[in-house]
């Protein structure tokens, strides 16, 4: 049987490393422009060199064109005719529409090709998870079909949460004024953010320090997993420390599944949120026998 191609964009957080373990082809969100110069999300640019032009507001981004998936597309398509793209949530941006404009214009330049995109109505850790379910199915020889039906079960069990450590940077979203967000930053507020089922991203708790803030998110974590075994991945923006403190505790509290993944932020993700953010995503095991 021929192998399923599993693709995802970059805000699933899935690094390097973990795209070469799970054998997941990573597309790049969105172009980053800084100083006359384009980079590109793992490809060109360090995480290093990223945050610092977060910190200096030093970079503006350009989203990803259905041309520029359908480049990674042709590429696999080399390889194998069945190709599944993990997409971000389409609430949060528009890498959904372009990847199903690169599937299209992918079916009628290439006869044969099987190219499915699927909302995850999700976003970082969550969004990864339901990447690798679907790259352990493929290892494991499932069909395309069978994969398809794997991740919308993963889907509607896989959640996570987001700790944001200062407001200053959530102009970047539009929400609010560049001036307003940085005046609430003054009051140090940290915010505790769910991913719904609907595939937002809403505010549901805050605090008023680090620790605080981390040891909340853990708390709404424990009501969403109760007391079943869950798989965790956890990403944060320039910030091992808290990764780390998470870690520790979710260790501590809760039944863990194989090995908790860790990843960066990517710099598309760091851009909206800021340095100091993080995401927890958690999700049971899931029924390969469909």
């Amino acid at each position: 049987m021929e192998k399923t191609a599993i693709v995802t964009d970059s805000v699933s957080c899935i690094n390097p490393e973990l795209a070469k373990q799970f054998e997941i082809t990573v597309v790049p969100t969105a172009s980053i422009i800084s100083g006359g110069e384009v980079y590109l999300e793992y490809k060109n640019l360090t995480m290093k060199e990223a945050y610092r032009m977060i910190r200096a507001d030093g970079f503006s981004t350009s989203a990803v064109t259905p041309g520029e998936v359908l480049s990674v597309f042709k590429e696999i398509r080399e390889k194998t005719s069945k190709i599944l793209f993990v997409s971000l949530s389409s609430k949060l941006s528009a890498v959904f529409k372009s990847a199903c404009a690169a599937a299209e214009l992918l079916r009628d330049s290439a006869a044969g090709t099987d190219v499915r995109v699927i909302d995850t109505r999700n976003a970082a850790g969550g969004e990864g998870l339901i990447a690798v379910t679907a790259a352990r199915a493929s290892a494991e020889g499932k069909s395309i079909d069978q994969i398809e039906k794997i991740v919308r079960q993963a889907m509607e069990v896989t959640g996570g949460f987001a700790t944001v450590d200062t407001l200053r940077y959530v102009y970047r979203t539009g929400r609010i004024s560049k001036f307003s967000a940085r005046m609430i930053s003054l009051f140090n507020v940290k915010s505790i953010n769910r991913i719904t089922p609907e595939g937002e991203l809403v505010l549901v708790d805050k605090a008023f320090s680090r620790k605080a803030c981390i040891q909340k998110a853990v708390s709404h974590i424990r009501q969403a997993v109760k007391d079943v075994p869950h798989r965790f991945m956890i990403n944060h923006a320039d910030a091992p420390e808290i990764a780390d403190y998470f870690i520790g505790l979710i260790k501590h509290e809760f039944k863990v599944i194989d090995d908790i993944l860790v990843s960066d932020f990517s710099p598309i993700m760091g851009h909206a949120t800021g340095p100091g953010a993080a995401f927890v995503g958690y999700q049971p095991e899931i029924d390969f026998d469909v």
